[in-house]
């Protein structure tokens, strides 16, 4: 029988429940918390909103009192808060100018895995010998011509999408690589342009090809008449699909922009921060002031109502989780009990007689509570002791001379033995009157009676060691 009132042996459902009981005092002070710092917070608003902001943020001007080494500070505040707002700015319009290319562009509508492509060989022959270097003036006439998309403007806008997302898929090179050309005039010189077209489709890359095609022979046309005689003949047309890691890796880097563009913003939003509490105005009026608002260019600026629930509701959520803590610790580490669920935990060998149910006033939610926790029952308080009693003289028929005691209150005590009428001497604990131990000898029998929020569990385990040494049967224990 030997126990120990320091072991922490936690209960988490009679923990749950405890701290269910006190739900009440829980929401109140987590309601003080929400008030306090939603007050702050729409007090400090409102200290800002009566500051003259425009004269603060006006550089041009000195303050009222104000020292030239404050204007001088204050003037370089103002004109840091003016750059950071215009990087917000320029950064938003970059990420508005990223989201939109993402959403209409071809090149991001590209499978990497299956990328269709249609590419040709444009043969130019001068026909021509007399003059040097025509030949390569031809070439780049014709690859400046095909990067430049003029042509294109009728397909876009059948398409819906802009004429440049169209030409970034165009690759143009000129090179002297040996071709098949037994159908071209070997007089004169000669260089080949090579085209390639990528797309989501060959259906999408041959129709655009098919429009180089034909605006590169109508250009043909017309440098003939305005430069020397030439061909442009086409070989080696060629579409299929294959795996291009390239276009891949453009659409990651695309996509990390947007994360390295929001992150730039939020680190001028940081230092904004920063430069409106030296300034001793709000961010939100530094976007104003200069024409910026604040719910499009910053990531974090939030309007005063919305700035005062947020800290309400940190407050809330920090009062609840210190309640919370505390009645934690105290149910842990507390060396009182609340529940006779926690008592039985610490003295697990003790026999339970019963418990007595609580007898202050309570609200049917506590009442449900008490009742889970064992510390109650769905009998009447009359019903309850009546059973009790029973329970005690069935335990002690066989013993002539029965002693109750215990940590609980005297007066407490000797009511219940009162109301359990039954036969059997009070006496008050041992560590209030240690002459009880002088006579504990001449009894048969002990019946313990603890109290919640009363008995500390260090002086029960002291009292059940003395009660061991006097080799007096210990019936077992009542809670009250």
């Amino acid at each position: 029988m030997n126990q120990k009132a320091d072991q922490k042996i936690v209960d988490i459902r009679d923990l749950l429940y405890v701290i269910l009981k006190k739900i009440g005092i829980i929401f109140l002070v987590s309601l003080i918390f929400a008030g306090v710092l939603g007050g702050y917070k729409f007090l400090s608003t409102r200290k800002v909103a009566e500051t003259n902001v425009s004269s603060i943020l006006d550089a041009s001007e000195r303050l009222s009192g104000e020292s030239d080494a404050k204007f001088s500070e204050r003037q370089l505040d103002v004109n840091h808060a003016n750059d950071l707002v215009n990087s917000i700015k320029a950064l938003n319009r970059q990420i508005e100018n990223n989201r939109e290319y993402v959403s209409d562009s071809v090149l991001m509508q590209i499978d990497s895995e299956k990328e269709a492509f249609t590419c040709v060989n444009l043969i130019v022959n001068s026909n021509s010998e007399q003059t040097s270097g025509v030949d390569m003036a031809l070439a780049s006439t014709y690859r400046q011509y095909i990067l430049s998309g003029d042509y294109l403007s009728p397909v876009s806008e059948d398409m819906g999408i802009s004429q440049g997302y169209i030409t970034e898929l165009f690759s143009v090179n000129i090179d002297t690589s040996s071709v098949n050309v037994s159908d071209v005039d070997d007089n004169g010189s000669m260089r080949v342009v090579s085209v390639k077209v990528i797309g989501p489709s060959i259906e999408f890359t041959d129709r655009i090809m098919d429009i180089i095609l034909e605006s590169v022979e109508s250009k043909c046309v017309e440098l003939n008449r305005t430069l020397i005689p030439h061909t442009v003949t086409v070989t080696a047309k060629q579409s299929s699909y294959n795996v291009d890691y390239s276009t891949r890796d453009k659409q990651t880097s695309i996509t990390y922009r947007f994360e390295s563009l929001q992150q730039q913003i939020t680190n001028y939003d940081k230092s904004l921060d920063i430069v409106a509490a030296k300034l001793g105005v709000s961010k939100t009026s530094i976007y104003s002031y200069f024409e910026c608002d604040p719910d499009l260019f910053s990531p974090v600026a939030t309007s005063p109502i919305k700035s005062v629930l947020k800290f309400a509701l940190i407050g809330f959520v920090f009062g609840l989780v210190i309640v919370i803590f505390i009645i934690s610790f105290i149910y842990i580490f507390g060396s009182k009990f609340s529940t006779q669920g926690k008592f039985f935990n610490i003295f697990n060998t003790l026999y339970k007689i019963g418990v007595v149910k609580p007898e202050n006033r309570r609200s049917k939610f506590s009442s449900f509570i008490d009742r889970k926790t064992g510390d109650d029952n769905c009998m009447s308080t009359e019903n309850s002791i009546k059973v009790l009693s029973a329970n005690i003289k069935n335990l002690t028929s066989e013993f002539s001379k029965l002693l109750i005691t215990g940590t609980a209150e005297v007066s407490k005590i000797e009511k219940l033995v009162k109301d359990l009428d039954i036969n059997a001497d009070v006496k008050a604990n041992f560590f209030v009157d240690p002459k009880g131990l002088e006579t504990i000898s001449k009894y048969d029998a002990i019946v313990l009676v603890e109290q919640r929020n009363y008995s500390d569990c260090n002086l029960v385990a002291e009292e059940l060691r003395l009660v061991e040494n006097s080799r007096v049967k210990l019936i077992g224990v009542v809670i009250i």
